[in-house]
């Protein structure tokens, strides 16, 4: 399991420390702490098991309210480790931090051929939440990290073993490999104040710990965490201090007290499975140096102490969960294995030595071959003077050959370039092996020098026999004049082979086809082996077909024998392959033939325009002949143009202007192949919005309120009268109703944006006109009245207004005479209106007075202003005729 301790030593002996300084028998050590600044440097023996000199450096800074970085630095001759810490704190209670790390280990593992050191890189990271509370609380913290360390598997060399008995000497190969290991985990914390002067601080976790091994199988350790702190301020400037830590690292107890420049602890550490429990006593003074040193329980105030220093504190320490050595250890599913066996008495004064690779055997003299050797537990005499084999077989065709295939079988000879010949052979239970025709050599190159290879190339001939068949090297000449010849069961010098003849020219039923489902199918016509249709009335001809798979294609009707049809009595059934073969006896090839989905014929699949400011379009399928709903949409993109939409939740929003493909695809299904229809995808830039102003006449029947503009047409927009009181005009639904004239603010709501125009109601035009012709003739006795028959055509202006004559021009007689003065005819333009006589002279229109009259109309809220066409009137009175009040009279008193 991994061991968390960096190597501490310094904690297990007494210090004395001098300002920013401190010296013990493990080396010096160098603190410095400002406002936003943290730094520790060490150097000094390595205590934790390695050798020489450890260095390390500890460094934290505040770069402003929100970030703080620091950094852990450590190296030594076995172990070299860094980690960068890094904290984002959003707000003065929340924390976020995030650790990386990366180390290399040096350890001497134990593997078979004996224990040897390995260098191992592992990487590790962390990540961690912090929820502070403000001080005074009873809760003052809650943490939550997430951890991994991932170790990378080393290169090891292979190692020699040798074994050696009375008779024999074995070399075997140490593959040594190293598992390496991977560590996931997690905790929770919480900090507690039960009093203003205590702490308290738990943790409770999780850790496991995988190993994966050559063979396939693993290895899993998993644990619970747990932690617990304590802190305790007393009076007299006296701290007591605590923490429990277990874990797969191990147990770990430690117990301090400080007062004033002193402090003491003991620490009780249990270390992890397989190494020694540590018990360190530290004895520390602070010795300040200037002239004003400040005590160290001096209560520091503010932020500083609330927030910085705890920020400080976390990019400052390297985090306890990552491991501080390598995750990895010995794979001993990886045993050694067997290089070589060799009979001592046969060696004659030889000395063997080895290497993974090879088996070397020194002779002190000259000699044609090498005594019973077993390589790999095989007997072989294809050795030269130095073990290795004198020919090697490097490349052959492990594929199954086939008529007319060409292939190559490579050789290495380790010595010298000739003397080797080669072939490919079969094997018969009364001859034995011989040269097989079936295969013919092609070529042969011979290696150009010792080292190399030569290469024998092969060709199947057109009718080959199908079996297996051996190639090798029929002679192999010696190092030093004896050679391997005719040894075809020497495994060193064949290699088997497999030829399978298929006839490539029968009669046939022609090439692989295919088809809609639900056309006609018709069977396809038979070919001979040069691939010329065989007439219908040849006896080679196939009348009768059979499908091999019912579900695709079957037969209708009347079969010929158990399941053959002729080829006009067939239906599709399914999607899918068939195998159609021939349903008479004799040698055809089948064919296969593929029904594939038939065509759903997409289609009303409209183009769509989108606003940069419009509501997502809902997508809807595209009509089609399959009832499937399985569709799927994609946007293919237009060459050169920016990603200008996205589908999400089967909608289009758009993401900028510009031009793309709206692709519908619905899966195959129900007999129907998978189809897609395109529609051209428009997005349009933002409009602006604007409420234009509304203007209408008062007396307009109601109306609907017009849209603002740049408002999608799918957007809803809700309407309203943001003036309390105002009269103008009220809304009936999503319509005007007009009041009165005048001008009035109308809001339009967009998705919670408002947009203000205005309502101007003009007033309305009244049309004041009269009832009869433009020439009015009354006649009337002494005291009727006339009522000018007047109308006003506008909504409701009621009639009114002052009737205008041109009674203050010219007065004339309507009868033309005066008392006195009867005889007189015409008008008498001196005197006021006078009676006439009657009787004296007819008073007809063609002899009337005509005097022009009209009526004028004031102004009112909801009316303009009018006046009324001009009239011409003329009365005939038995007495004198005044005008009053807007009306005629004939006054008979005067």
């Amino acid at each position: 399991m991994p061991d968390r301790r960096p190597g501490q030593a310094s904690q297990a002996h007494p210090a004395v420390q001098a300002g920013g300084l401190s010296l013990n028998d493990s080396g010096a050590q160098y603190s410095s702490e400002s406002r936003d600044t943290r730094l520790s440097a060490s150097i000094g023996r390595d205590w934790g098991g390695g050798r020489g000199l450890r260095g390390g450096v500890d460094y934290a800074r505040l770069l402003n309210e929100q970030w703080a970085v620091g950094g852990n630095f450590m190296a030594s001759i076995e172990h070299q480790e860094i980690v960068l810490n890094g904290l984002y704190s959003p707000s003065k209670d929340l924390h976020v931090g995030l650790s990386l790390g990366w180390l290399r280990d040096t350890d001497t593992y134990p593997f078979y051929s004996g224990p040897a050191d390995v260098s191992v890189d592992q990487a590790s990271a962390l990540a961690r939440v912090i929820k502070r509370f403000d001080e005074g609380a009873w809760l003052t913290q809650l943490t939550g990290s997430v951890y991994m360390a991932r170790a990378r598997k080393p290169d090891v060399p292979d190692a020699v073993m040798v074994e050696e008995s009375p008779t024999l000497i074995r070399f075997l190969v140490d593959p040594r490999e190293i598992a390496p290991g991977r560590l996931q985990g997690f905790n929770v914390g919480m900090g507690l104040r039960p009093w203003a002067n205590a702490e308290l601080k738990l943790s409770l976790g999780r850790e496991t710990l995988r190993y994966h091994f050559q063979d396939g199988s693993g290895e899993k350790d998993s644990r619970t965490t747990a932690g617990l702190g304590y802190t305790h301020s007393l009076p007299g400037c006296w701290q007591l201090e605590g923490n429990a830590n277990t874990g797969v690292a191990g147990d770990r107890l430690s117990f301090g007290v400080r007062h004033g420049m002193w402090n003491v602890a003991l620490a009780r550490d249990g270390g992890a499975p397989g190494m020694k429990a540590r018990t360190s006593l530290v004895v520390g003074v602070d010795v300040p140096l200037g002239s004003n040193p400040t005590a160290r329980c001096a209560a520091a105030t503010g932020l500083r102490q609330t927030r910085d220093v705890r920020r400080l504190d976390e990019v400052f320490q390297r985090p306890r969960e990552l491991p501080s050595r390598a995750l990895a250890k010995v794979d001993l599913t990886a045993t050694p294995f067997v290089l070589a066996s060799l009979d001592k008495a046969g060696l004659g004064g030889s000395t063997v030595t080895a290497t993974p690779d090879d088996l070397i055997i020194k002779l002190p003299t000259p000699a044609a071959n090498v005594a019973q050797l077993s390589f790999n537990g095989l007997p072989t005499n294809n050795l030269g003077s130095d073990g290795r084999p004198g020919v090697v077989i490097t490349s052959w065709p492990t594929q199954v050959l086939h008529a007319n295939d060409t292939f190559e079988v490579r050789y290495r000879v380790n010595y010298f370039p000739g003397g080797v010949s080669g072939g490919v052979y079969s094997y018969s239970s009364s001859t034995g092996w011989r040269a097989d025709s079936n295969v013919q050599r092609v070529s042969y190159t011979p290696p150009a020098a010792p080292g190399q290879e030569g290469v024998f190339v092969f060709k199947v001939v057109d009718h080959p026999l199908t079996g297996g068949y051996r190639f090798a090297l029929t002679y192999v000449a010696g190092p030093f004049g004896d050679g391997l010849e005719w040894e075809l069961d020497n495994p060193d010098v064949y290699r088997d082979i497999a030829i399978q003849y298929v006839n490539p020219h029968p009669l046939n039923l022609g090439p692989a086809w295919q088809m809609v489902y639900g056309d006609k199918p018709v069977m396809p016509p038979t070919y001979d082996d040069a691939g010329n249709p065989i007439p219908a009335n040849d006896p080679r001809y196939c009348p009768y077909f059979m499908s091999s798979n019912p579900n695709v294609l079957r037969g209708v009707g009347v079969p010929f024998g158990s399941a053959a049809y002729d080829k006009d009595h067939w239906e599709t059934t399914g999607v899918g392959q068939t195998t159609i073969s021939c349903g008479k006896t004799g040698d055809y090839l089948s064919t296969t033939l593929t029904v594939i989905g038939a065509d759903p014929r997409l289609q009303a699949f409209p183009a769509v325009t989108l606003g940069m400011d419009s509501n997502p379009y809902p997508l809807l399928p595209a009509a089609s002949l399959n009832p499937s709903t399985d569709w799927r949409y994609e946007i293919v993109q237009t060459p050169g143009q920016p990603v200008v939409a996205k589908i999400q939740n089967g909608q289009v929003v758009p993401l900028a202007a510009g031009t793309a493909t709206l692709r519908a695809t619905q899966a195959a299904s129900n007999n129907f192949r998978e189809a897609s229809i395109d529609a051209t995808l428009t997005v349009t830039p933002a409009q602006a919005r604007v409420f234009d102003n509304i203007v209408a006449t008062f007396g307009d029947p109601d109306f609907d309120v017009p849209r603002p503009q740049g408002i999608p047409g799918n957007a809803p927009v809700s309407y309203q009268f943001p003036q309390a009181g105002q009269d103008v005009a009220t809304l009936i639904g999503a319509k005007i109703h007009i009041l009165h004239a005048g001008t009035t603010p109308i809001q339009a709501v967009v998705g919670g944006t408002t947009y203000t125009g205005t309502l101007t109601v003009n007033k309305a035009k009244p049309r004041l006109f009269f009832y009869f012709t433009p020439r009015l003739f009354f006649s009337s006795t002494c005291g009727q009245e006339w009522t000018w028959p007047i109308a006003n055509q506008g909504t409701n202006n009621t009639v009114g207004g002052t009737l205008i004559t041109n009674s203050d021009g010219p007065l004339f007689y309507p009868m033309g005479s005066e008392p006195g003065n009867i005889g007189n005819a015409g008008p008498n333009q001196f005197k006021p209106y006078y009676l006439r006589w009657i009787g004296h002279r007819a008073y007809t229109p063609e002899m009337a007075v005509w005097s022009d009259a009209w009526v004028e109309q004031g102004a009112t809220r909801d009316f303009e202003a009018a006046t009324s066409e001009k009239i011409q009137y003329s009365v005939w009175g038995n007495d004198r005729v005044i005008f009053t009040n807007g009306q005629w009279i004939l006054s008979c008193s005067q």
